[in-house]
């Protein structure tokens, strides 16, 4: 089946540089074009698309605001602002509709290549229900008390930067939206940044405070929003899988950079929960199918959805185009033995951390591959604090 993908710009002279150059991918996109905001809104309207490229300047209306309209109109498209320009307003303005930013000039294979991973990443899931709920969503849930330090933290004459990050990294929101941002391609870093501390460090408190207080990427405008004990419940397990796949990691002498990816791994493993929420009736069709059918909370989600908040999860980190480390350890964790590298540690470390910490059945294939988790699981049971 072809994607059909609509790229958005004002300059004729662009938009026939992208026909030309894309012409070899003709067999396997329909490939749609508009010079205006306007136009797309009109191609929009007679044509459903995969992915929506837009410029970010131009007149009438800029590429922002043509992408928060096709994420209310159209919320199963994949939202990408290419552009030229590095204005910092400009990308924050955008941050809150486009899923990715890429920057101009692009080689015509780096923009296949993002464009087939995002096929890819949709292949995943195989439910048009989640996808669209998944592309669409607002403004996910940060933890009610950090929301609040953070805003406290930035409304300060001088804001630790420090303190920030410390905010930052005990949610899993912040974090994954950070992370979004400093790893797009605007910034042009020649690797993907896994630490929220280098994130915020490289940002810096100016962006920071703008993401809090002008855009507010961190507040929740979602309409179904959990109760407050689930949200809860759920960010002490996140950050409580983080610390235990922290002190696992540094038991084992890793290299800084593993461990990192392991905390931060563990922060974010149950992000698709938070997508799953959404689905009407979420909680009550899954509390009756575990007790009728006595199963865990994720088999329960592949028996009424055909997936997992793990695909979900590693679906929105994709599109998001956060490290493959982290994509990775989210998409599998709760099976690794389906992994295709054997020898991943931060997914092994988070596996067993997860495993701890809510006794839910083991994935038995991977125990077989890798002796390590029994090993953690035998050390770590015996500690107080995870009993």
């Amino acid at each position: 089946m072809k994607l059909n993908i609509l790229f958005v710009d004002d300059e004729q002279s662009i938009i026939s540089g992208l026909k030309r150059m894309l012409h070899f991918m003709k067999n396997e996109w329909n490939m749609y074009f508009a010079l205006s905001g306007l136009e797309a809104l009109d191609i929009l309207e007679k044509a459903e698309m995969d992915i929506v490229i837009s410029d970010m300047r131009m007149p009438g209306m800029d590429g922002a605001t043509l992408l928060e309209k096709v994420k209310k109109l159209y919320p199963a498209t994949v939202r990408i602002i290419l552009s030229g320009y590095s204005d910092r307003d400009l990308i924050l303005k955008a941050s809150k509709a486009a899923h990715q930013f890429l920057a101009k000039p692009i080689d015509a294979h780096v923009l296949k290549d993002v464009i087939e991973q995002l096929y890819s990443l949709q292949n995943i899931l195989k439910n048009p229900q989640i996808i669209k709920i998944a592309n669409g969503v607002n403004a996910l849930p940060s933890l009610p008390e950090l929301f609040v330090l953070i805003e406290e933290e930035m409304r300060k004459p001088d804001p630790s930067i420090r303190q920030v990050e410390n905010i930052i990294s005990r949610d899993m929101i912040m974090t994954a939206r950070i992370l979004q941002l400093v790893n797009s391609a605007f910034f042009g870093l020649p690797q993907k940044i896994v630490s929220s501390f280098d994130a915020v460090n490289f940002l810096g408190i100016e962006v920071i405070k703008a993401l809090v207080l002008i855009v507010h990427l961190f507040s929740n405008d979602a309409k179904d929003e959990p109760s407050s004990y689930i949200l809860n419940k759920t960010g002490d397990e996140s950050i409580k899988t983080a610390n235990l796949c922290k002190e696992i990691a540094i038991s084992e002498k890793l290299d800084n950079k593993i461990i990192e990816v392991c905390f931060i791994g563990g922060l974010l493993h149950n992000i698709g929960e938070l997508i799953m929420w959404q689905i009407s009736n979420y909680f009550a069709d899954i509390s009756k199918y575990k007790t009728e059918n006595k199963t865990t909370e994720v088999e329960a989600e592949y028996a009424l959805y055909g997936t997992s908040h793990a695909e979900v999860g590693a679906y929105l980190l994709g599109v998001w185009g956060l490290p493959d480390s982290l994509v990775k350890t989210v998409y599998y964790h709760n099976f690794p033995s389906k992994c295709p590298d054997k020898n991943f540690i931060p997914l092994e470390i988070v596996h067993a951390a997860d495993f701890i910490l809510n006794k839910e059945p083991l994935d038995t294939g991977y125990e077989m591959v890798n002796g390590n988790i029994n090993k953690w699981i035998n050390t770590f049971n015996k500690e107080q604090q995870y009993e």
